[in-house]
């Protein structure tokens, strides 16, 4: 019975130092990131914004008695989404980037609708954007009503950057040959007022052989297509989201428009001139916010 009973101590101080090795030193098990409860785990699938560490700092320090630890997973992916999803290991939140993903997640069932949630919050529908509503909610069954799945977060308006600099170059050499700038500021411009400022914008190299600076970056960075697309009087879904309307004529005047920059008026470049551009360093590189932070571009979509 002495020999068992050693046996087993010995095998008990065994398993715990095993379990001490890999928990403490080599951290073969996860940290729990509820510490026994003391925090409730939220998964968000978002960027890694150092902004979030101060903000769930805050939540905790107004709510002690509910205090959250956020889990951040930096992808959500579409399809990495619905995958885990559908395989129930899905997280908590995550960010949704354009009303077509929105009417994917409803019609796969992903969303949980937070009506109530939004209540207890004393958060009314009403007071987000009109032209946001169709990526937040979609309608219930009597009139103003809608079914509520998301709230805004990160919600901007498209606009056009324009490299000073450049600009003010080409304004005075527009004036010198007697041709009318469009005056500021640029809400009244039409399609072809922008057209005409890249052009005088865009300039080649003493050979001719590249390009040194373009007008515009078309399309390349942004929801550009899908600005043009509404300026024309389109919409890229129908009202229910079941339809694409790509292809109709707001959509093929506003492919047209992006497509003949870069190719009929040369003031965007093009997949093979933006490889043959030295881009900034950083965030952006070669693509087209590196061309424009590199100076190389007189005006970009973002938003």
């Amino acid at each position: 019975m002495r020999d068992l009973a050693l046996t087993l101590a010995v095998l008990a101080l065994l398993l715990a130092s095993w379990f001490a090795l890999n928990y403490g030193v080599l951290q073969v098990y996860p940290p729990d990131p509820s510490e026994g409860g003391k925090y409730k785990v939220i998964r968000w699938a978002s960027d890694p914004n150092p902004a979030r560490t101060e903000q769930i700092a805050l939540f905790n320090r107004l709510y002690e008695d509910q205090k959250v630890r956020v889990v951040l997973d930096p992808s959500a992916d579409v399809q990495k989404i619905l995958t885990q999803a559908a395989a129930g290991t899905g997280p908590d939140v995550f960010d949704i980037y354009s009303y077509s993903s929105f009417a994917l997640y409803v019609s796969k069932g992903v969303l949980l609708p937070i009506d109530e949630q939004m209540r207890q919050a004393n958060l009314d529908l009403d007071a987000f954007w009109p032209q946001r509503r169709n990526a937040l909610a979609i309608p219930g069954e009597g009139p103003g009503q809608y079914r509520i799945y998301c709230v805004p977060n990160n919600v901007t308006a498209s606009v056009t950057f324009f490299n000073r600099s450049l600009y003010d170059a080409a304004a005075r050499e527009l004036r010198t040959q007697g041709v009318e700038v469009p005056p500021l500021p640029w809400n009244h411009w039409t399609w072809w007022d922008y057209v005409r400022l890249c052009q005088a914008l865009t300039h080649k190299s003493a050979d001719g052989r590249r390009y040194e600076t373009f007008g515009s970056g078309g399309a390349g960075f942004g929801g550009g297509l899908s600005d043009f697309l509404y300026q024309a009087g389109g919409s890229l879904l129908s009202e229910d989201g079941t339809q694409v309307l790509l292809d109709s004529p707001a959509g093929r005047a506003a492919c047209q428009y992006l497509y003949d920059l870069a190719n009929t008026f040369h003031v965007a470049p093009s997949a093979e001139d933006q490889s043959a551009q030295t881009g900034g360093g950083g965030w952006g590189g070669q693509s087209i916010l590196g061309l424009f932070t590199a100076g190389k571009l007189g005006s970009i979509f973002i938003g």
